[in-house]
């Protein structure tokens, strides 16, 4: 079933496009993190959401 009164509309706002320069440098900054060993690692999927969920 369509809705003749929603074709043209963004289902969700667009967003603007992240900063080329800003999306560079977190991956960078995210890699030097992992070389010199701040990361963590979980056990399974169950320990990962129990951390996001504290976030």
């Amino acid at each position: 079933m369509a809705c003749s009164d929603c074709e043209g509309k963004a289902v969700m706002p667009l967003k603007e496009a992240p900063d080329d320069q800003d999306f560079i440098a977190g991956i960078t900054e995210g890699l030097e993190d992992f070389l010199e060993g701040r990361c963590r690692r979980f056990k399974d999927a169950e320990e990962l959401e129990a951390y996001l969920l504290t976030l």
